[in-house]
């Protein structure tokens, strides 16, 4: 996901653009420059091995790295990365409506949706949170 970071925000200065907004060339260039030296991957990676070593015990780590490294834990980290792309992003908001007019017609479904969508959201919220606390110090 820390790799996808340049090209959302590239994403969304399209879109800016084609919602007909536009921005000086100057003001683009130096929002893209600040991007690209803000979500640095190597530096982004940095400060999130930075944060476990310091917030997990030796036990702990060598626990996610064992399963990290196991055919699971390999197999979720690659669907992880595939479902971060901007490609299968810009598919999945193509095939919305038809996915949505799917689980709507079961209530279940919907529920068990709604539930995962929040859920996803308080991680997201939380990562941005020490993401942010890192970058602050």
């Amino acid at each position: 996901m820390l790799r996808e970071l340049p090209s959302y925000f590239s994403i969304g200065l399209q879109r800016t653009k084609a919602q007909g907004f536009s921005l000086p060339p100057e003001v683009e260039s130096a929002l893209t420059d600040a991007a690209r030296a803000v979500f640095d991957h190597s530096a982004l990676q940095q400060l999130a091995v930075d944060h476990l070593q310091a917030s997990l015990s030796e036990a702990e780590l060598n626990d996610w790295l064992e399963f990290y490294e196991s055919p699971l834990g390999r197999l979720l980290s690659t669907a992880d990365e595939c479902t971060a792309s901007p490609d299968f992003q810009r598919q999945v908001l193509a095939r919305a409506p038809q996915i949505i007019a799917s689980v709507s017609q079961n209530a279940e479904r919907m529920a068990l949706l709604q539930s995962l969508l929040q859920a996803t959201d308080e991680v997201e919220q939380v990562t941005r949170m020490a993401m942010r606390s890192q970058l602050a110090l």
